[in-house]
């Protein structure tokens, strides 16, 4: 139960502590790589697109959504042209994700109290029966 418990708030501080992620529209993405701060885009197999983009001196995560980017040959051309790293994720290169880790914890978590209330239900049957036995015996 314990090592459950200090799972579950490692995963909580990991998802929390995570870097904050700059999410802009569309049009946005497209003048950013125009203006040449977008460094790395990843291209999700489904409309998602995540990357870095420069601000001043440092760089930051972005997220942006496009409806079929992988068909898109003007946003790959321009991605190139720009030197942008690209990078396309198909669903056999999933990463692991510490919020599915956490999600699959909260969803056991009440498979697990029915079974825990259940051995604590047979184990107090078990104790009555055995107390009305000693009393009967006496």
């Amino acid at each position: 139960m314990w090592l459950f418990i200090i799972t579950t708030i490692i995963c909580n501080a990991r998802i929390s502590s995570s870097e904050e992620i700059r999410y802009m529209s569309y049009g946005d993405f497209i003048e950013e790589t125009r203006k040449g701060n977008i460094v790395s885009v990843e291209i999700e197999q489904f409309s998602k697109i995540e990357g870095i983009i420069k601000e001043g001196d440092s760089t930051i995560p972005f997220q942006t959504y496009h409806q079929d980017p992988n068909n898109d040959i003007l946003l790959l051309d321009l991605l190139k042209t720009k030197g942008v790293a690209i990078s396309i994720k198909g669903e056999e290169k999933e990463r692991y994700n510490y919020l599915s880790f956490y999600s699959m914890y909260t969803l056991l978590l009440p498979i697990a109290m029915l079974i825990l209330l259940i051995l604590i239900n047979k184990r107090v049957k078990n104790i009555e029966k055995k107390a009305k036995s000693y009393i009967k015996s006496q």
